[in-house]
């Protein structure tokens, strides 16, 4: 296509783009880039490949649901080039601003070379999905994605459920609608968020399963859309094999390519999960019991420090639900058994005109725990399996405290 064809078909798309600007902000990034960029229109050819990649999740905590990427090829000018919606900077902040909610990423234009070997690297599969788009749909998105891809429009908040690497890629095609329609595969199974956070970062890292499911609160118990599935690249790649390219009255995806498929590893069976763990705690727990019963003393020593360690990781929930920027750790019934009151109760431990009043406290920490164990179906958010036995080491340790308070 020579130049003065692709300039007939930008001007043409101008005019569809103008018709939805009132729709589609996307749409105002897409104008100014083409009237600004007239290299985008000259370069569009019929070697110029656009496609999804989605990568499988690793080991690490910041990649174990995988990854999603753009990719921009051309054999006849030797470009490849991926759009990489995923970097952040690993350097001063991070922690802190990783716990407030604070996260900024940014998109970053990288030879696709690169990309893939840091997924060799880390033994991670890759997969492509080609999109079929006529010249008009390519230069209007590699126009969007350049423009993005400036210093001042590439940085965003991420959200690692709402705006992720992911969201922003699909959100490119939604914006689009004259175009495209995104289509999604139904969440037949119920799925919460709850559910499939558990269902990737288990295999990976059950401690960090366990941990990630503590901080989270009831707003990742309900039945997720079918489009909010797709915050996870595995279900981006289902959404675009479903996907219909409107114009071209065409599937979305013209073929796939597996541009790496990582050999097979096998990995070691984890025996110290944190449900054996925490299970080998409920025993210990209870063998605390069967020796104070038979030497006749209260353990006050074991008793503080389950209480300092719960207390403190109380704070951190409730800080995390009050005091940060993350809207899915709010209202977090795990409170209730890591409670931050037993900072309280471990001091009242040894002051002994503080022992009625840490009864009372104690009785009703109990009530509330028993409750959400006889009724847990009626509980707004559901309890990792592995947190059942603290809640019955607390639960019964608490019930063993009132009744020593109560004889004596």
């Amino acid at each position: 296509m020579d130049h003065c064809q692709v300039n007939s078909v930008v001007m043409k798309s101008l005019k569809r783009i103008k018709s939805i600007l009132h729709e589609t902000p996307f749409a105002l990034v897409i104008l100014f880039s083409l009237l600004s960029n007239g290299l985008v229109a000259q370069a569009i050819s019929e070697s110029t490949r656009i496609s999804i990649l989605t990568a499988d999740g690793g080991n690490e905590i910041y990649n174990t649901f995988g990854h999603t990427a753009i990719r921009v090829s051309d054999s006849s000018l030797s470009y490849d080039v991926v759009y990489n919606y995923g970097t952040f900077d690993f350097g001063m902040g991070f922690i802190q601003n990783f716990i407030h909610g604070r996260l900024d990423y940014y998109v970053n234009a990288e030879p696709t070379e690169y990309f893939i070997v840091n997924y060799q690297y880390q033994n991670r599969s890759v997969h492509e999905q080609f999109l079929y788009l006529d010249s008009q749909q390519k230069a209007s998105i590699i126009a969007f994605l350049e423009w993005n891809a400036l210093p001042e429009h590439r940085g965003y908040r991420y959200d690692f459920l709402f705006d992720n690497c992911a969201t922003r890629v699909r959100d490119i095609f939604i914006a689009d609608s004259a175009n495209f329609q995104v289509n999604y595969e139904e969440n037949t199974d119920k799925f919460t968020f709850r559910n499939l956070i558990h269902n990737y970062s288990y295999k990976a890292l059950p401690l960090l399963d366990w941990g990630m499911d503590l901080l989270l609160g009831t707003r990742c118990d309900r039945v997720i859309t079918a489009k909010e599935l797709t915050f996870l690249p595995d279900y981006i790649y289902k959404s675009y094999a479903l996907s219909y390219n409107k114009k071209l009255n065409a599937p979305l995806v013209s073929r796939v390519n597996e541009l790496y498929i990582a050999p097979a590893i096998d990995k070691p069976v984890k025996l110290f999960t944190p449900f054996i763990c925490n299970s080998i705690i409920l025993v210990f727990s209870l063998l605390i019991m069967g020796l104070e019963y038979k030497k006749k003393r209260h353990f006050k020593v074991w008793d503080a420090i389950w209480m300092i360690v719960l207390s403190i990781l109380g704070i951190l929930m409730t800080y995390e639900w009050l005091f940060t920027e993350h809207t899915v750790t709010k209202y977090n019934f795990n409170i209730l058994w890591a409670n931050p009151i037993f900072l309280f109760t471990a001091i009242f431990l040894f002051i002994k005109s503080m022992k009625r009043s840490m009864e009372m406290i104690l009785l009703i920490i109990g009530g509330l725990l028993l409750s959400t164990q006889l009724f847990f179906f009626t509980m707004p958010q559901q309890y990792h399996l592995a947190t059942y036995p603290i809640i019955w080491a607390v639960l019964i340790r608490i019930l063993w405290i009132c009744y020593g308070l109560k004889k004596s």
